[in-house]
């Protein structure tokens, strides 16, 4: 079990926010479909599946871009509770329209950092699954430090996660999975379980446009998948 108490330090963040204007359509997107679909930052622990119709295990999405993958996946498995988290104001926008014109209930969306988001609202012990599908890779040395899969944040996912819950990570980096495999080996009670291919929950998906660029320019893509014990 995790015990390492966990202490609040503000690290490099692994993006840069730009200024965007947004549309008139899309900020009526925002105001009409938020409160049904969006989920407020706030710095204390909340039961998130409170917020949902059912209360169903919950599978966390982190950095879903515009989210095409996720709504695909929320909406094939209802059994399932699903939350987004993006902070890339157009992906939610247009995530929130495609929520509401499938009629899906069972996906929420948070418009936040994920590190402050697992670290004040999620509580231990609490999620299903955290998949995390091509995270900017940040390919440069100099910018490696920029990388959201750092040992801060991994140990923060893993104190999240329930007992056998998953971590799936998907990159076209290969720098990339010898650093994350670096980091997990030095976590005893996370498992590499990525040969079993059983364990790729919803393999059957649509991929991310992020997928299809890697596949398009004969890039390998790496499935990694761990698993809490």
């Amino acid at each position: 079990m995790f015990k390492k108490k966990l202490s609040y330090k503000r690290t490099i963040r692994s993006y840069v926010i730009r200024k965007r204007k947004i549309t008139t359509d899309q900020t009526n997107i925002l105001n009409k479909f938020w409160n049904y679909s969006g989920i407020n930052f706030l710095t204390k622990k909340i039961n998130i599946n409170n917020l949902f119709d059912f209360n169903n295990s919950l599978i966390v999405d982190i950095g879903f871009g515009y989210g095409n993958a996720l709504v695909d996946i929320a909406s094939k498995n209802f059994s399932k509770n699903f939350l987004g988290i993006e902070v890339y104001l157009p992906g939610i926008i247009y995530c929130l329209k495609q929520i509401n014109s499938l009629n899906i209930k069972n996906l929420k969306l948070i418009y936040y950092d994920a590190f402050d988001v697992l670290y004040y609202m999620i509580k231990d012990n609490s999620i299903l699954k955290f998949q995390i599908f091509c995270p900017d890779v940040w390919s440069k040395r100099r910018h490696n430090k920029r990388r959201i899969l750092k040992k801060d944040f991994i140990d923060l996912i893993f104190a999240k996660l329930i007992f056998k819950g998953i971590l799936h990570i998907i990159t076209d980096s290969e720098s990339y999975v010898n650093n994350i495999l670096k980091i997990i080996s030095k976590i005893t009670s996370f498992k590499n379980i990525s040969h079993k291919k059983h364990h790729l929950l919803f393999n059957c998906r649509e991929k991310t446009k992020f997928e299809l660029k890697s596949k398009l320019n004969g890039k390998r893509l790496f499935n990694l998948v761990f698993e809490k014990n």
